[in-house]
């Protein structure tokens, strides 16, 4: 299943309706969504004021706004990042105002591809590579460890020119002619890094430290320029990038910081000579296949996912039996030390400090390490932050915020426990999943006494449906139906199966989103001759039902009827609340906006 990103800039007078789109909507479910952010509206946050949106529609002439408070709307995109993980947030000036193109009125950024870290005008063709930063270290785990730069140097004219032989090899190739344009205008390619975290293990610096920043942002700086150098050459001997254009080029903010660069003499009149091969060099992608198909590394910018996994086979599943992984770091560092394998996580980590895990970063050293990088990449950064379950919409707010103030041009935040489910926590287990059905023991039965309750009138194509919803400890408890017409039987099959989930403890909302699922046609053409009270299934008018009764014994009617519904495919949904790999068993781990195993190949973008 392809990836897709979708956004709707914050100018736009139904951004309130799509900050909920995902919650009461199908038809994005397998999509990620972003609110594109300006700086102009980012200060009216900051301010508390309002901000005006507006459209206009040319077909009609007609010139559309909406006056919205800033603040208050941004703590409500907050709390549904908060509630659910989506939508996320791009700063889009920052994105337009800083790229190598910036100069060009003909190149106009309106979205990234799904993990955010390759922006670029339309059809343009994302054509990725990275470099393994754990290789460029010398002297491994010793007290002169040092971040060989010449290797890194040498591997940066190696990347640039394999990333141009790949456009040239995949041009032809494209879908569209827009596509094969859009190379031989713009030459786009994005060439990153990924085993950052290994490498700052092999050198003993700890992720997020300051002399992690400082190495970090003297990577990047190097390989902004290196990679500008050797793009410069290649347009030497094969040309420049289709519209290349010197006075628009030179227009980039990361030109005028070139000018002046003394570390760099000589390179901003080489570029003058020579001209570029690419209108865009640097992008740190998140790496989940290729990081774990070079030998089990970290991803990207990011940090150690955990010190060691559990994992298992399939002769071994059925034994109930594991076996251990170590990432190569964490095995070369014990093997240097000449220390058994058999120590635990919380070990290792006392014995070398300098080790942590995602979890055990502040949010606020993970803004930083990607400011550290951000002025010298020239496209943009994956990165995702991984909240507790106790984290608050604050917290949010002020991760946001201080990305904005940092000049991030984006940031992912997950937080576990989250209706869309944190994929990064591997301590937390789903009840829904982890437990055979078997195993599942119902609440009892009320004999004594009585339970309030609330009946509904509903009408399908078929039948009149009166279906009673009763609670039981201010939870939904069973559900009952009386019907005139139709098919009581299918009825009665569908309420006694959503009392038995509703007290083996299923969440409402995911047993609304179930029955809402399938339409009835009969049903569906009666609504479409505009019979609005007909439900679009016995199924849908239970569900309604439900979460009509929800909102009313809740005593907020009106907020409440907007019950969350995650709906994932059985498949991902499993894997996301299992977090583990269906090909292998090993534990799964964040990557942008996709997941993927932490041992083997598989991976999967929402």
């Amino acid at each position: 299943m392809a990836a897709i990103m979708i956004g709707l800039d914050c100018s736009h007078p139904d951004i309130e309706e799509f900050l909920h789109i995902k919650e009461t909507n199908h038809k994005l479910e397998h999509m990620n969504i972003s609110i594109l952010f300006t700086n102009e509206f980012m200060q009216a946050v900051v301010d508390g004021k309002d901000y005006t949106c507006s459209f206009f529609v040319p077909e009609t002439g007609e010139h559309i706004e909406k006056t919205i408070n800033a603040r208050e709307f941004f703590k409500r995109f907050c709390k549904v990042n908060w509630d659910y993980g989506d939508p996320g947030a791009m700063f889009i000036d920052t994105i337009r105002n800083n790229n190598l193109l910036s100069g060009y009125d003909d190149y106009k950024i309106e979205i990234s591809n799904p993990c955010s870290e390759f922006l670029g005008s339309a059809y343009t063709a994302c054509c990725l590579g990275s470099i393994n930063l754990y290789n460029c270290v010398d002297n491994k785990f010793s007290p002169n460890a040092e971040f060989n730069f010449e290797k890194f140097n040498n591997l940066i004219d190696i990347g640039v020119d394999a990333l141009n032989q790949v456009l040239d090899y995949g041009r032809d190739k494209q879908p569209l002619e827009a596509n094969k344009k859009a190379i031989d205008d713009w030459r786009n390619i994005g060439l990153g890094f990924f085993g950052l975290a290994d490498a700052l293990i092999a050198l003993g610096i700890r992720y997020g430290s300051q002399d992690a920043q400082e190495l970090l942002y003297s990577i990047a700086q190097i390989m902004m320029m290196k990679a500008l150098d050797y793009s410069a050459t290649l347009a030497q001997t094969y040309g420049t990038f289709g519209k290349y254009d010197w006075g628009k080029t030179k227009k980039s903010k990361m030109f005028k910081i070139l000018k002046g660069a003394l570390m760099y003499k000589g390179l901003y009149e080489y570029i003058e000579e020579n001209g570029l091969a690419n209108g865009s060099l640097i992008s740190i992608a998140p790496t989940g296949t290729i990081s774990l198909l070079a030998g089990g590394f970290s991803g990207g910018i990011e940090p150690m996912f955990k010190v060691s996994y559990e994992r298992t086979t399939h002769s071994l599943e059925g034994k109930g039996e594991t076996f251990r992984v170590f990432p190569t770091s964490i095995k070369e560092l014990l093997e240097y030390h000449n220390l058994p394998l058999t120590l635990t996580n919380e070990e290792i980590k006392k014995k070398f400090p300098y080790i942590v895990e995602a979890d055990e970063i502040p949010y606020s050293e993970r803004i930083e390490m990607q400011r550290s990088v951000q002025d010298n990449i020239d496209n943009a950064i994956s990165s995702t932050i991984n909240l507790p379950e106790s984290a608050t919409p604050e917290d949010i707010f002020n991760i946001y915020m201080m990305a904005w103030e940092a000049g991030l041009k984006g940031i992912t935040v997950f937080r576990d426990g989250c209706m869309r489910l944190s994929i990064l926590n591997p301590k937390k287990k789903s009840e829904d999943f982890d437990n055979n059905f078997g195993e599942i023991v119902p609440m009892k039965r009320e004999t004594n006494g009585s339970l309030p309750s609330l009946t509904y009138k509903k009408q399908s194509a078929c039948s009149k449906l009166y279906p009673t919803i009763t609670f039981k400890d201010d939870k939904p408890f069973e559900v009952f139906a009386s019907v005139t017409g139709g098919c009581s039987a299918n009825i009665a099959t569908i309420v006694r199966l959503s009392s038995l989930a509703l007290r083996c403890g299923v969440k409402p909302e995911k047993l609304i989103e179930e029955l809402k699922e399938q339409k009835c046609p009969a049903c569906k053409t009666l609504r479409g001759q505009g019979r609005k009270n007909i439900s679009l299934s016995c199924g849908n008018a239970i569900a309604e039902s439900l979460q009509e009764a929800i909102a009313e014994f809740n005593g907020d009617f009106k907020e409440k009827t907007n019950i969350k519904q995650p709906k994932q495919t059985v498949e991902v949904h499993e894997e996301r609340v299992r977090k583990k790999c269906p090909e292998c068993g090993a534990e799964i781990r964040a990557e942008g906006n996709c997941i993927s195993c932490t041992q083997c190949s598989w991976s999967k973008c929402e």
